[in-house]
């Protein structure tokens, strides 16, 4: 696997939150689910986070429950 085709597979499960069968993760002691689950929460996390740091009076006005369900 090359490293664009890896890459792309990457980002499709994490974007997605489907599993690329052909990504050569490595997990230690941890199933695969849980590894993609670990980046995919980080995504998301790091995403939320600049948008609160991009638009914190909206974040004010809806608070941190529904500015995560409008960030999703």
């Amino acid at each position: 696997m090359q490293l664009r085709e890896w890459q792309h597979g990457m980002q499709t499960a994490v974007v997605s939150g489907q599993d690329h069968p052909r990504l050569p993760l490595r997990t230690a002691g941890i199933d695969r689910r849980t590894g993609l689950g670990i980046y995919q929460y980080a995504y998301r996390a790091r995403l939320l986070e600049a948008l609160q740091c991009n638009f914190p009076a909206l974040h004010q006005l809806l608070g941190d429950d529904h500015f995560a369900l409008a960030g999703h």
